[in-house]
């Protein structure tokens, strides 16, 4: 009996599905016609058939298109067609996607319905990072009838409801790759596969990403691949660019595992910065990088503290070797890199870095609610090269 037992739970093991990839579209916007090609080039893509790809689709009502704005679920099949051809499995009527309990529900039915060894989640929508916007009390993602706030905690919420940690989380959304959104959300992903740029109207390439998934290959490759696949179909020429628009495009791949270290190596900067401070340094790197965001208020992590490091002539003061310590494990946690027309040491990650008092003061108290300034006490270092009255 106890044999035949064990032989049962094998098979039923081995007969498991390998990957769950779950796409939460919230469409209710200027995106709807986008959506309805991405799904059209999801189907065009061939799939191990170990491999669930489940669509829920909120759109707006475009006529020849969506007949209606209901919500609805595809299990997205093969085809060559160039319209949506998928079975329909299931319509949900008019919900708000930025209710980020319907993503909880997507999530765990998505689970529960199609059990793998392996889950990803796409999130595919407009996004704007945490910071502040003046229409909104803060900027959020997947924005509807609500969105879905990173700095109210929504976003951790849903992360920490779903019944399974997420292998691969992919954020196709504009400005969402900072290291404020990813601190929300690292403990529960592997690997997580966004930009910290404005992501072109075409977005993802996603009949050739979703093709990375077959032949069982690992998390991190299939990560990458994917990232390769997003940046360069946004080259002149590419899949996602056929006008041949020079684009600036960044894309980058965190391992989640290694998070808490360089959260915990920021800290350990931040303390030793603020007991010997070098304001004029700071100021000086601060002026060297790129500014992302509206109103340049966001800079990348890796090209500051580049800059940084090279304002100090002795390379035996204290504070380059805590620089150094956070390049070192910045390079361990994002293991993947890709830019378009970007400054060189760009493409990790994007973190707050306004220059002027009132941007500062303006977003200083939806800042600090975040988890990212609790664990690095980054909001220190910024009071330190702000003049604050």
């Amino acid at each position: 009996m106890i044999t035949v037992l064990l032989i049962t739970v094998s098979c039923a093991k081995d007969d498991q599905d390998n990957w769950t990839i779950l796409v939460y579209m919230a469409a209710d916007s200027n995106l709807a016609d986008q959506a309805y090609q991405d799904i059209v080039e999801m189907q065009q893509a061939h799939i191990d058939n170990d491999i669930n790809v489940i669509v829920q689709l909120d759109p707006r009502q475009i006529e020849g298109k969506f007949p209606d704005s209901q919500a609805r679920r595809y299990k997205i099949s093969h085809s060559n067609l160039n319209r949506i051809n998928s079975p329909i499995i299931e319509y949900l009527g008019d919900i708000d996607s930025g209710d980020y309990l319907n993503l909880v529900d997507f999530v765990n039915w998505g689970i529960s319905k199609y059990p793998a060894r392996y889950y990803s989640l796409i999130i595919w929508s407009h996004g704007d990072g945490w910071t502040r916007n003046t229409d909104l009390n803060s900027r959020a993602i997947c924005p509807d009838e609500t969105h879905i706030s990173i700095a109210s905690g929504d976003f951790k919420k849903a992360f920490e409801m779903f019944k399974e940690k997420m292998n691969l989380l992919i954020v196709d959304a504009c400005l969402m790759h900072t290291l404020e959104v990813l601190a929300e959300i690292y403990h529960r992903t592997d690997y997580v596969l966004g930009s910290q740029t404005l992501i072109p109207y075409e977005g993802f390439p996603y009949g050739e990403i979703l093709e990375s998934w077959n032949s069982n290959q690992t998390i991190a490759h299939i990560a990458l691949r994917s990232l390769e696949l997003f940046v360069d179909s946004h080259l002149p020429g590419g899949s996602q660019n056929p006008r041949d628009f020079e684009r600036r495009i960044s894309g980058s791949v965190m391992k989640s595992s290694q998070y808490p270290d360089l959260l915990n190596n920021l800290k350990v900067f931040v303390t030793n910065y603020l007991a010997n401070q070098r304001k004029e340094n700071a100021d000086q790197a601060r002026e060297a990088c790129y500014g992302f965001h509206i109103g340049k208020t966001e800079v990348d992590i890796k090209e500051f503290l580049t800059h940084l490091r090279d304002t100090f002539n002795d390379p035996g003061e204290k504070l380059v070797y805590h620089i150094d310590n956070l390049l070192i494990s910045l390079e361990k946690t994002f293991i993947g890199q890709k830019t378009i027309n970007l400054p060189d040491n760009t493409g990790t990650a994007s973190v707050w870095f306004p220059t002027d008092k009132d941007s500062f003061q303006g977003s200083k108290e939806l800042y600090g609610g975040l988890n990212f300034p609790d664990k690095t006490n980054w909001i220190d270092f910024l009071e330190t090269l702000i003049v604050v009255e």
